[in-house]
């Protein structure tokens, strides 16, 4: 599948990144997100209004502490099924405050473990190739 980088303004800069839609699914409810392809993020996460909307109810003994640049927040283990295009597999995925509603983090660990990604940034495109099943 190949995917174009999104141009995104931030005050009179404007970026180019790696945002495609992916879409999760639980109990026969499903959502669709922004989710930046990060290869330097662990984890896939995505907020835990997303987890609500889904009706995952939060995993208390699944907790796991996310370190980054600005600290460190709580977050919980929940196993999703994502889907980006055509290609659907179930994964664990990490839900957390902070992180806005409307998008998420597809990291090594639920996504890259299942993707083979080429970033060709003076192009434009996002080569994603499912390399597990």
């Amino acid at each position: 599948m190949i995917y174009r980088y999104r141009r995104q303004h931030q005050g009179r800069e404007v970026r180019y990144v790696p945002l495609v839609s992916a879409d999760l699914h639980h109990a026969k409810r499903h959502i669709r997100v922004r989710a930046l392809l990060d290869s330097g993020a662990e984890h896939t996460i995505f907020s835990t209004q997303v987890a609500q909307a889904l009706g995952i109810e939060i995993p208390w003994e699944r907790r796991v502490m996310l370190r980054g640049i600005s600290g460190t927040i709580p977050g919980y283990l929940a196993t999703v099924e994502l889907q980006l295009g055509t290609s659907r597999w179930t994964t664990d995925a990490i839900f957390a405050d902070g992180i806005a509603a409307d998008s998420g983090l597809l990291g090594q660990l639920g996504f890259f473990q299942f993707f083979t990604v080429t970033f060709r940034y003076q192009s434009g495109q996002i080569d994603v190739r499912r390399t597990r099943r």
